[in-house]
């Protein structure tokens, strides 16, 4: 029931007779009364409700003297509810009344609702309200005959000098999408279970279907199919639902059909045996294991049939077996493969029996001696093929003397062979000549003769000599006695031949007496006489001549001993000769001269003893005048039995000064005869200590002790736990801490090397000082450190500056490994060079080898067992490739590293070489040369450059052409210079080219079968300007000046000489600052990229900026926080995987991707991981990455690490190039997905438009965070306040791709609410304004209108109220005149 609401004021008959005036009277005006509305639902349907909310505005927000306006709807399709959210109440309405005066000029609108305004003190309408604002909000609900409506507006009233400007509303019916199929598609069964929805044609078809809606455009479309197809025809139902539940069908079939062929897979081509000059039976087990090979599978058919053309017996040559394979629905397929009978058995040969000659000389036996001759010719030889073979021998000339080895060998005409051995011994049977010396005579050292070691005897001895017919290195040896007696010896000289023949000779020794002997007598005697001398019988004389004795080496005693001495001696000296004689007839003599003398006893001397003096200080002395000094020579006396005082005469060897210490003096003193005496006195010159403390008085003095108190020694003046007397002692200040804190470091450590730089765990070092207690050591280094050995001084100081150092040890055993695996052929070398990370800590490095593989013993030989490295990081090894004349399949030799010994075994311990004989690409490098500087990096002003091509061929048949590839470059500049082709080079002039970097290419092919080619492409920097180098700077640091080194590329990896302190060709720096390698394989080669080429970097870092603006193409989706890699790595054969360890600046966040640029027509796209390429990462310890293949990495990109590893496989998806050329080539790096700032294409929504004022009910606000590429935004922090009428609004939860709730709690005030939310990412932030939310207040009165009433009444009764007032006031005028 539609109420009538009246709401009058005093002022409301003269308000509206003036709106209804300004209603009638037509007048135009620029100005303008704005109506528009909104429906909170865009479709509706039969019984749904949806609220039309009517807004006003007025031009430049004027207010007006009111309004007047219906609003026109179709009652068949919709059924009006209750006004409700009324601007003002101040006005007459009826509403619902019939449109018979069609005012909205719209035949489909029967019913009309009219709300009119007056404002009755003036343009006052409407009063304290902010425009536009809400005039009502009315509820329409779907009639049965619901579709499609409009809503139309028009004045029953405006205000003076405006005209109504409304804007109609439409109102949709319930519609379902209109969903458009796909065509029927027909695909190929993958099994018998059909194929799998994934199947890219299905897929595709699903995708295809589309759905369109009246009012939410573009829906998703679902459907019914199967994980999995089956055979036959499957009908997809498609379905679409629209934002209202509005739902429609379609459908579509897939026909799966048996469309495939079996697969068959023919055995490997065969090489087989001939059994007999027929060939070979196909039942000989090799052919018949051939063809029982094949295999033949179908997509559908559990098992498939096989048919083959095989013939009984395959004759000697190819024969191409064709196999067919045919499935139940009728599909067919063939292959084939060749079976190659050759004659492969060699002959039966029977050796000779061995034989044993005699040798006619040195040299040995000739071949044509008649017993060697019958056995040259006693071998047999039968082929199974060939009716006759011949028989060779590999016999020498000369038999030499001992067991000769002689191979016959048998070759058939198919080149088998077949070799066996007997031997021929040459004996040796003439015994050696031997030249003894002549015989000697030596004298006998004692009684027992004379020892073999005498230099005469062993002089002797050794002049033997032998010789024998075999020219063998023969040795003498002789029957000699240790010790030759006297009288004769025959000595026999023996020598013996490696035959062991022995032939003998023999010489004398005589050992005789010829020494004299030896008499024991004084040289000198004296004796008191007189003038006249004394006798020869006085008794100290008689004693002295009978008391000789003398002694002999070989007799026992002398008996006799003979003297010249005369019965008188006389005074002075008399010689007197002892003579004697032993049994052999030699004679001995010593002499002692006599002396008489009248005086023989010495003088007798007095010294004084030892005297102290004291001095204050260490440095001072006593002089020679000093009292104490004098007082003690003085005391110095000396006399004799003849010649009485002698103090006179005594002598001393006293200094001019005596310094602190003792000072020893010698005093000597002589007779008149020349006896004389000596003796020996001290001065000790002492430092004063008055309290006898062993502290100098000085000492104390100038240290604060007393020199009277001798406890004070005892003390402990700086409390470092020294007393003072030891600090005395020591030499150490008393008043200062001069004891170093006592140091404790850890052990030594010996650790295996993780790469080239290895993280060390040191332990830990204490340290307490005596004063200070404990303290903090700190080592000298801390590491990474590299291989080798490296002392660590850990070192601590006390407050008083005293250091205690001490060292620690760390080895680090260098990690052995092999380079990649190779391809050769047969008649090559290869040498292995097995590198260390580093030096050992000590050598040599023994490493054991060891071999494997498909290849024989007499396919190769290895140079060593063992590799000895004795200093530097590697050493080199060498595989010998055998050619033969047999037609082999790939054979492999595998060389292998055992556990070595000073180092340690690391990631590649094993390398695979791999034997081929079919055609090889030939092998193609590039180089750059310009004023004799070998590198890349030219310039314009340094004279012509030439490129040259190295061209080899493991092939040694094939030939090979060079073509180079110019035409790009040459377009590519302005004035293209005149190139010089001369053989393998290529140069030009580049004085007039610009600065920049281009390439040119070669391409190298051969003639082998197939025709091989390979190309490489070398990129090249041109300089405006030469770069001058500074004699005096070292750019790298590698101790070599600039000048020195200049801009040579040694290591060809890119980077001048100059700028380039690494030698490992396997380590590239990435970046110029960190100190951070790249870390490939050893053996391989690492060069910068063609980006960090032309971006100059000197290293394989680049940001991300330097490598869109090279390579023009951005990877918009996705961030490179920590830069980009570029490199190429080569080194190992074409195709093979190489492990790549790259060091990040950064940790790996959570997310991340690891991402590539191909080029510029794929661009971009995540590393591709399969068999045989991955990514694994690690954790960098103190700094350094583990070396590739090491088992710290783990699979995958983890977050939290440091160090990512890298397999990437040569002409696969992840090498730029995309070509197995032995060379991968990038650029890459570690992304995360992009993010921008949030945006206005984020999105704010309420869950209900109107909730009642009653202060707990509740909305969802619901926030989706975009940036403005529509990226969802997580981590956001969103907040939000409330405008309008009271509501309070809680904190945001984040639900998830970019997804943030809100819970708004209306308050008690009804009106309406307008949700602002704040998005922020803490740098940026957008803040979205939410549609309003009515708060309605419950219960209460109101103002109705009655049903079914014309609204043109509430006019008629304002324009009657207003006449009235008129005439009213003009009779009033009239009654006052």
């Amino acid at each position: 029931m539609v109420k009538l609401m009246k709401i009058l004021n005093k002022n409301s008959l003269a308000a509206a007779f003036l709106l209804s005036a300004a209603g009638l009277s037509g007048a135009t005006s620029a100005a303008e009364q704005i109506i528009s509305a909104t429906s909170s639902l865009s479709e509706i349907g039969l019984g749904d409700e949806t609220v039309v909310t009517v807004i006003y505005d007025a031009t430049e927000g004027s207010l007006t003297t009111g309004l007047g306006l219906r609003l026109h709807f179709d009652s068949s399709k919709l059924t009006a509810g209750d006004l409700g959210s009324l601007l003002q109440p101040n006005f007459f309405a009826q509403q619902v009344q019939s449109d018979t005066s069609n005012f909205d000029n719209d035949s489909s609108t029967d019913r009309f609702v009219t709300v009119s305004w007056a404002s009755f003190t003036g343009s006052n309408w409407p009063a304290d309200t902010v425009l536009p604002a809400t005039l009502f909000s009315l509820p329409f609900t779907g009639a049965s005959s619901f579709a499609e409506t409009s809503l139309n507006f028009t004045a029953s009233s405006v205000a003076a000098g405006y005209t109504l400007n409304a804007t109609n509303l439409t109102i949709a019916g319930l519609a379902p999408p209109v969903i458009t199929p796909p065509d029927n598609i027909t695909v190929g069964a993958s099994s018998a279970q059909g194929a799998a929805a994934s199947v890219a044609a299905i897929a595709d078809f699903l995708a295809a279907a589309v759905a369109v809606d009246n009012v939410d455009g573009s829906v998703s479309v679902g459907n019914d199919a199967p994980d999995q197809f089956p055979i036959g025809e499957t009908t997809v139902t498609f379905s679409a639902v629209d934002a209202l539940g509005n739902t429609s069908e379609s459908s579509a079939v897939v026909t799966v059909a048996d469309i495939s062929a079996p697969v068959i897979l023919a055995p490997d081509a065969l090489n087989t045996y001939a059994i007999s000059a027929s060939g070979t039976p196909a039942t000989e087990a090799p052919i018949a294991a051939f063809l029982s090979g094949v295999l033949a599978s179908d997509n559908i058919d559990a098992a498939v049939g096989v048919t083959t053309d095989a013939p009984e017996v395959f004759p000697l040559g190819s024969t191409t077996v064709t196999f067919t394979a045919t499935d139940s629905a009728g599909n067919g397929s063939i292959a084939s493969a060749v079976v190659t009978v050759f004659d492969l058995t060699a002959p039966t040969l029977q050796a000779p029996a061995n034989i044993t000659v005699a040798a006619v000389d040195a040299n040995g036996t000739v071949a044509t001696d008649s017993t060697i001759a019958a056995f040259l010719l006693g071998a047999s030889a039968t082929d199974n093929v060939d009716s006759s073979v011949s028989i060779g021998t590999d016999a020498l000339a000369v038999f030499p003397v001992g067991a000769t080895t002689v191979t016959f060998s048998a070759t058939d005409t198919a080149g088998n062979e077949s070799s066996v051995t007997a031997i021929v011994t040459v004996q040796d049977q003439n015994a050696p000549v031997v030249t003894a010396p002549a015989n000697i005579t030596v004298a006998a050292v004692d009684a027992s003769g004379t020892p073999a070691t005498d230099e005469a005897i062993a002089v002797f001895l050794a002049a033997a000599s032998s010789s024998d017919n075999s020219n063998d290195t023969l040795t003498v040896t002789n029957d000699a006695p240790a010790v030759l007696p006297l009288g004769s010896t025959t000595i026999t000289f023996s020598s013996t031949d490696s035959a062991q023949n022995t032939g003998t000779a023999t010489a004398a020794i005589t050992v005789t007496d010829q020494t004299s002997p030896v008499i024991n007598v004084p040289e000198t005697f004296a004796v008191l006489g007189t003038d006249e001398g004394v006798s020869a019988a006085e008794e100290s004389l008689v004693s002295l001549l009978t008391g000789a004795s003398a002694s002999d080496n070989v007799d026992t005693a002398i008996l006799a001993i003979n003297n010249d001495a005369p019965q008188i001696f006389p005074f002075g000296s008399t010689s007197v000769t002892f003579t004697a004689e032993d049994a052999a007839g030699n004679t001995g003599t010593a002499v002692t001269v006599v002396t008489v003398s009248l005086d023989i006893v010495p003088p007798e001397l007095v010294v004084p003893d030892l005297v102290a003096i004291n001095v204050n200080m260490p440095g001072d002395v006593i002089a020679a005048d000093n009292s104490d000094v004098v007082s003690f020579f003085a005391g110095v006396s000396a006399s004799d039995n003849k010649d009485g005082d002698l103090t006179s005469l005594v002598t001393d060897d006293r200094p001019s000064e005596f310094p602190v210490g003792e000072t020893v003096i010698t005093f000597t003193v002589a007779d008149a005869a020349g006896n004389k005496d000596t003796a020996v006195s001290s001065i000790v010159v002492v430092v004063l200590d008055t309290d006898s403390d062993g502290l100098p008085d000085f000492y104390e003095t100038a240290n604060g002790l007393n020199p009277e108190d001798a406890s004070d020694a005892s003390g402990d003046l700086d409390g470092d736990g020294i007393s003072n007397l030891d600090e005395y002692a020591n030499g150490s200040n008393p008043t200062k801490d001069e004891l170093a804190p006592e140091l404790v470091i850890p052990s030594d450590v010996s650790v295996v090397a993780t790469g080239r730089l290895t993280s060390v765990e040191l332990g830990t070092s204490t340290a307490v000082d005596n004063k200070d207690g404990e303290l903090a050591p700190i080592p000298s280094k801390v590491g990474p450190f590299v291989s080798g050995s490296h002392e660590v001084v850990w070192s601590v100081a006390d407050a008083a500056g005293n250091v205690a150092e001490s060292i620690q040890l760390v080895t680090v055993l260098p990690l052995v490994n092999l380079p990649p695996s190779v391809i050769t052929t047969e008649g090559s070398t290869v040498e292995i060079n097995v590198v260390m990370s580093g030096v050992a800590a000590q050598y040599p490095v023994i490493i054991p080898l060891s071999v494997s593989g498909t290849a024989i013993a007499s396919d190769f030989s290895l140079s060593s067992e063992s590799l000895e490295i004795i200093e530097g990081i590697s050493g080199t090894v060498v595989v010998t490739i055998l050619a033969d004349a047999e037609s082999e399949t790939l054979e492999t030799v595998v060389v292998s590293l055992g556990e070595p010994d000073n180092a340690a075994l690391g990631s590649v311990t094993d390398m695979t070489i791999r034997i081929v004989e079919e055609n090889v690409a030939p092998q193609l490098g590039l180089s750059v040369e310009q004023s004799g500087n070998v590198g890349r990096i030219v310039s314009a002003d340094a004279g012509v450059i030439t490129i040259t091509a190295d061209v080899s061929d493991l092939n040694s048949a094939d030939t090979t052409s060079l073509e180079w590839d110019t035409e790009a470059w040459v377009q590519s500049v302005d004035v293209a210079p005149d190139l010089t082709l001369n053989g393998n080079t290529i140069s030009f002039d580049p004085s007039a080219l610009a600065a920049g970097t281009f390439s040119l290419s070669a391409t190298v092919t051969d003639n082998g079968s197939p025709v091989l080619t390979t190309t490489k492409t070398i990129a090249i920097k041109l300089l405006a300007a030469s770069v001058v180098l500074s004699d005096t700077a070292d750019s790298d640091g590698d101790g070599v000046l600039d000048a020195d080194e200049g801009m040579d590329d040694s290591d060809g990896d890119g980077i001048p000489d100059y700028q380039d302190n690494i030698v490992e060709s396997y380590l590239a720096p990435v970046d110029s600052a960190s100190g951070q390698v790249m870390q490939a394989a050893v053996g391989t080669k690492i060069t910068l990229g063609d980006s960090v080429f032309e971006a100059g970097t000197n290293s394989v870092g680049i940001s991300e900026e330097q490598l869109v603006e090279i390579v023009g193409s951005a990877d918009s989706d996705f961030d490179y926080p920590g830069g980009l890699f570029d490199f190429k790595v080569s080194g190992a054969a074409a195709g093979e995987s190489y492990r790549l360890v790259l060091p990040l600046s950064s940790v790996i966040p959570e997310n991340a991707v690891f991402r590539k640029f191909i080029d510029e027509n794929i661009g971009w796209q995540e590393f591709v991981i399969n068999a045989t390429n991955s990514i694994a990462t690690a954790l960098a310890l103190g700094g350094a990455c583990p070396e590739p293949g090491s088992t710290l990495f783990v699979d995958g990109l983890n977050a939290g690490d440091t160090c990512v590893e890298l397999y990437i496989e040569d002409g696969g998806p992840n090498d730029t190039d995309g070509v197995a050329d032995g060379t991968v080539t990038d650029p890459s790096g570690l992304a995360v997905l992009y993010f921008g700032a949030p945006s206005s294409e984020s999105t704010i929504t309420l869950s209900v438009s109107e909730l009642k004022a009653n202060g707990s009910e509740t909305a969802t606000i619901t926030v989706t965070a975009k940036d403005s590429d529509g990226r969802l935004l997580e981590g956001m922090t969103v907040s939000a306040s409330a405008t309008g009428v009271d509501a309070t609004i809680g904190s945001f939860s984040e639900v998830g791709d970019g997804v943030y709730t809100g819970t708004l709690m209306a308050g008690k005030k009804g009106g309406s609410v307008t949700v602002n939310a704040t998005i922020s990412n803490g740098t940026d932030s957008v803040t979205l304004s939410s549609a309003s939310l009515e708060l309605k207040k419950t219960g209460g009165g109101g103002c109705t209108v009655v049903a079914n009433q014309s609204p043109d009444i509430s006019l008629v009764l304002l324009m009657c109220l207003g006449i009235l007032l008129m005439l009213r006031r003009r009779w009033l005028n009239g009654s006052a005149k």
